[in-house]
Order: C-alpha cells, then sequence, then structure tokens
C-alpha cells in the first residue's frame, strides 16, 4: 500500500501504518467498514474537502512526485492532517452549506483523476 504516501491521499505520515493496517486485514469488508469510518479517513468527503480548502501534508523522503509534486514543502505551511481538519459529524451540515457557497462563487469548477 505504497499509495498511502503518495501526496494526493494526503494521509499524515502518522497515520500511515494505522490505516495500513486497516488495509492489510484478511477480510476485505471489514477492512472496508474500519477504513471507511476510521476518524482520520483522508476520503471522508473528499471533494468537499477541496471545495472548503486544506493545508497540504507535509513532504517527507517518500513524498512528492517531482514536477506533480503537491504536498507542501514549507513544514511550518503543512498543518498535516486535512482528513482531521473538520469536525464532519459535529459540523457537516454548516461545512456543506459552506462548500457549496465556495463552489456557487467559482466561475469553473473541474474533477481530474491522474493514474
Amino acid at each position: 500500500r505504497q499509495f498511502l504516501s503518495f501526496d494526493q491521499w494526503d494521509v499524515h505520515e502518522d497515520d500511515i501504518p494505522e490505516i495500513d493496517a486497516i488495509l492489510s486485514l484478511p477480510d476485505i469488508s471489514e477492512s472496508f467498514q474500519k477504513y471507511l469510518h476510521h476518524p482520520r479517513n483522508p476520503s471522508r468527503n473528499r471533494q468537499t474537502l477541496y471545495l472548503l480548502g486544506f493545508p497540504r501534508v507535509a513532504c517527507n523522503s517518500s513524498r512528492c512526485g517531482g514536477n506533480a509534486c503537491i504536498c507542501d514543502a514549507d513544514p511550518a505551511q503543512a498543518a498535516g492532517r486535512p482528513a482531521s481538519l473538520y469536525d464532519w459529524d459535529a459540523n457537516g451540515t454548516a461545512l456543506l452549506e459552506t462548500a457549496k457557497a465556495h463552489l456557487r462563487s467559482l466561475d469553473a469548477f473541474g474533477l481530474v483523476e491522474c493514474f
């Protein structure tokens, strides 16, 4: 699960061992459920997270794919845990409304997947 250290996944370096252990469970259904409900799952409400905005995780020795680097090279600027930045359970409705307001203020918005 080397992908956990890729920039675009935004998994904090300290969270990689725990999330990797969850993804290593032999029962894929159990693994999926645990990952889905993990409190520092960077996939939760991902597009809403992008619309709200967040500081990227800090770069380290295993991050950054050359010119495609999206991690934050300045550790002072990197909050490091985008998955923990917002409390989706307590503030989900307000966060969604803020994200929708941000979306309405844009002239354009697109989604791109890189593999």
